[in-house]
């Protein structure tokens, strides 16, 4: 796609190809498990009733052609395709089990036609109709978790907040720039979220002590008043923890690592002139593990009100 400004341009069809495909695989699925449930002898009925509606070019292809027919003909079997999806939905039922069968083939051969037409446009099928742009749309499958993460992010800020301004303390906005961090990054993973967190906090509490000894025992001790010595020093923790995290394969290790890639410089808080201040060391460490232990605690509420809703909704 980055290379053609064409495809580009007709995304939408590729996206909806894509989507028939999916579309294609739930109806197979769906007639394949009521032809299973279907009795002995009403089975061979039903079925010779739906594939007799079916365009005999749909069911005449041998296997070693099947590819080649696609490739060749896209629009012409778009247009098989387009026939039998009307043949059947217009097709009288006796049954509930036969309209059932002709609705969710229908639905399959629906799906196929979506990506015969993205079909068409990879291979410049000249017969393909021009679709014109519509307007842009946001694409969300499903509206629950973007409106769980959305509320999950402006809760845990909000209550950060508060408590920034009621207490007036000194690193509440770092306190809530890792709240933010965090709930925004994680939230993708849905129920893996939490443990994710946890690995987090633990990879930030193990920086703690690193970037502790750090600034309080190795630059007072070293002279490392120049940029080249300073550079030497933080390289000698950085670069060991990039390589950790760039062989990590499990997500405790990803986690870890990767929080203690993101907090090293932070809790050092290095300035051009160094202040080895112990109170304000500590006064942000507890600022950056408190944002953490918000995003951890929304993360965890947030998923038993999901999953209370998801009990309820079984129920009904």
């Amino acid at each position: 796609m980055g290379e053609s400004s064409e495809l580009r341009y007709h995304s939408p069809v590729l996206q909806r190809a894509v989507d028939g495909l999916f579309t294609a695989l739930v109806g197979w699925r769906a007639v394949a498990n009521h032809l299973v449930r279907l009795s002995g002898s009403e089975a061979p009925q039903t079925t010779v009733v739906v594939l007799e509606s079916l365009p005999e070019q749909l069911r005449s292809a041998s296997d070693h052609d099947q590819a080649t027919r696609w490739i060749a003909d896209p629009i012409g079997l778009h247009r098989i395709c387009a026939t039998a999806v009307r043949r059947l939905i217009a097709q009288q039922a006796e049954t509930p089990s036969l309209r059932l069968l002709a609705d969710q083939t229908a639905g399959v051969l629906a799906g196929i036609t979506h990506a015969l037409n993205g079909l068409a446009l990879l291979v410049a099928d000249p017969a393909r109709p021009v679709t014109r742009r519509g307007s842009l749309r946001l694409r969300v499958p499903d509206w629950l978790p973007a409106l769980v993460n959305a509320g999950r992010a402006f809760a845990a800020i909000g209550i950060i907040a508060l408590f920034w301004i009621v207490t007036e303390w000194p690193s509440g906005a770092s306190a809530i720039s890792f709240t933010a961090i965090i709930v925004i990054l994680l939230a993708p993973r849905a129920d893996q979220a939490y443990a994710s967190g946890i690995a987090f906090l633990l990879g930030s509490l193990v920086n703690v002590v690193l970037t502790a000894t750090i600034a309080f025992a190795v630059l007072p001790g070293s002279g490392a008043e120049s940029f080249a010595a300073f550079s030497f020093i933080i390289g000698l923790c950085l670069v060991p923890i990039g390589a950790l995290l760039a062989k990590a394969r499990r997500p405790w290790q990803i986690g870890m690592f990767t929080a203690m890639t993101i907090t090293f410089m932070p809790l050092l808080a290095p300035t051009n002139q160094m202040v080895y201040d112990t109170v304000q060391f500590y006064n942000g460490t507890v600022a950056i593990l408190a944002g953490i232990g918000v995003a951890l605690l929304s993360f965890r509420l947030f998923r038993h009100c999901r999953r209370r809703t998801a009990r309820a909704g079984s129920w009904h």
